[in-house]
């Protein structure tokens, strides 16, 4: 069902997803994943959130932070994803 949300709902989730990508961009400036140099769990969990978000008007949120959007490259081009997300 669609139905329209409430203006103060949509703000504070942009707000709450400035800050999460804030977050990760500072992480990920500093290593090629989320915690360290290879793909770990923590990786893969958001992995699907990210999915789901580039496909709405929230990527603009995300694609702001240069080293989100270079680990959601690499991470989205595996061939393990693009199997799982019928892709590949």
């Amino acid at each position: 069902m669609k139905r329209p949300q409430e203006p103060a709902v949509l703000e504070a989730a942009g707000k709450a997803l400035e800050t999460t990508a804030a977050v990760m961009d500072a992480q990920l400036a500093k290593t090629p994943f989320l915690v360290g140099q290879d793909l770990t769990l923590a990786d893969i969990c958001f992995m699907p959130y990210v999915e789901y978000l580039m496909a709405t008007p929230a990527k603009e949120l995300l694609t702001e932070h240069p080293h989100v959007t270079a680990w959601w490259t690499r991470v989205s081009g595996r061939p393990s994803w693009k199997a799982a997300t019928g892709k590949a």
